[in-house]
């Protein structure tokens, strides 16, 4: 056949069977609001020169009478089919020369191994019940501007395998998608619009490795692997590993914290009691060493910081190994103490009958004895004047408020009453020897 085949708008038409010898089409097959139609005439099918479009056939639910098709040099559009659940009659179609869009078919779940290798146009996939695409094993160039798979709510894996060439891709709003495969991507000739996905894949946008590594056991990019489970993902590979974050999966930097981590962490440190600073790598007062431990000192001063020890420095009267002993005071002799009395005597100092210059009387103390006067004598019959203490200057009254240590005390008057005793004789002695040295001149 040279020319176009459209069947649209046969609500009572239930079969082709006139068409069963076609092998090609020169121009497009369209096949539209045929509810009851029956396909399988199509099934000897080989070419189709123009494009396909299976649109809007309510009760359609496969597409095995094109099972012998492997070219169609234009687009393939398999559109708004709701009983559709099983595409494998196009998995021998080896090459399309437009586009491929499979979409509003809420009941497809299976898309058995295709044996297309290229796509001159975009891939569409989109408002399926499929839960993975990764029949696709043999396609290796996308020409056309993008892969795009959005909108199917129940897709967690995506895997092209082999695709190497395409302009862009875009995938988005699948709600538990969480592992992608693109491993032979050039990536970097590729732009990337990932968002609304599940976990890692939920907000990347124009970004080549948070993509890469957003989901996907063992995801690589020409052979480099970017998700590894021994350091930065999770064993499922769905979120960072703990101590990870953002939607690259970068190590976190809290040296004395935790870290908000995962994929929609932000990497900002939440301290440990004593530590500070962005990376909580410093030491609040009190706290010591790399690891900001708390110092122990009681009653001292604590060797702290970053690079301290946590030894103590015992404030006075403390001691021990965190100053916690305390030590009493050791006890002084008093400057007043009453073993030392000063006194306004000097018994040291006695009347000397030697000395002519010794003053014998306490009423006149300007009259001197003189042994070249002897007018002058001291009266010894006179008991009440006694003879000086050796300290003319040195009053016995404490009618002298200037001088506070000449106060006597009753132990002070004994003794010197004592030793006015003793002067006394001595002195009256000495009288009896002078009179008697003048009675011989």
């Amino acid at each position: 056949m040279t020319g176009n085949l459209r069947i649209i708008s046969n609500p009572s038409l239930p079969s082709i069977a006139g068409l069963s010898n076609l092998t090609a089409i020169g121009g497009t097959l369209r096949i539209s609001s045929n509810p009851i139609l029956d396909l399988l005439p199509l099934n000897k099918l080989l070419e189709v020169n123009g494009s396909i479009e299976i649109i809007s056939n309510e009760i359609m639910s496969s597409l095995a009478s094109f099972s012998n098709l492997a070219k169609v040099l234009g687009s393939v559009d398999i559109d708004d089919c709701p009983a559709l659940e099983n595409i494998s009659g196009i998995s021998n179609i080896n090459y399309i020369g437009g586009y491929l869009f499979i979409g509003n078919t809420p009941s497809l779940t299976n898309f058995s191994s295709s044996r297309l290798t290229r796509v001159d146009g975009a891939v569409e996939i989109a408002y399926t019940s499929l839960t993975s695409i990764n029949s696709f094993i043999y396609l290796t160039e996308i020409r056309g501007y993008s892969l795009a798979i959005y909108n199917n709510p129940n897709l967690q894996y995506v895997e092209f395998p082999s695709l190497s060439t395409v302009e862009k891709l875009e995938i988005y709003s699948n709600d538990e998608l969480f592992d992608l495969q693109f491993p032979n991507i050039d990536a970097t000739n590729v732009q990337y619009d990932v968002y609304g996905n599940r976990l890692k894949c939920s907000s990347l946008t124009e970004t080549l490795i948070p993509f890469i590594d957003c989901c996907g056991d063992n995801m690589t990019v020409n052979n480099i692997e970017f998700c590894d489970n021994s350091i930065n993902c999770t064993e499922d590979c769905k979120d960072c590993a703990n101590n990870y974050f953002s939607s690259t999966c970068a190590p976190c930097n809290c040296v004395n914290g935790n870290c908000l981590d995962g994929q929609l962490g932000n990497g900002s440190c939440i301290c440990n009691v004593g530590s500070n600073g962005t990376d909580c790598s410093q030491c609040l007062p009190g706290y010591y060493s790399s690891a900001c431990l708390k110092c122990s000192c009681v009653n001292g001063k604590c060797n702290e910081g970053k690079t301290g020890n946590g030894s103590c420095e015992c404030f006075a009267n403390y001691n021990g190994t965190n100053c916690s002993v305390y030590i009493p005071p050791t006890t002084q002799p008093s400057i007043a103490n009453p073993t030392t009395q000063p006194s306004s005597v000097n018994p040291t100092t006695q009347p000397s009958s030697a000395n002519p210059t010794t003053q014998h009387s306490s009423t006149n103390p300007t009259t001197q004895p003189s042994n070249t006067n002897p007018t002058t004598q001291p009266s010894i019959a006179n008991p009440t004047t006694q003879p000086s203490s050796a300290n003319p200057t040195t009053q016995l009254s404490s009618a002298n408020p200037t001088n506070s240590q000449n106060t006597i005390t009753p132990t002070q008057i004994s003794t010197f009453a004592t030793d006015t005793t003793h002067k006394s004789t001595s002195v009256k002695l000495v009288a009896t020897i002078v009179s008697l040295i003048l009675t011989l001149f």
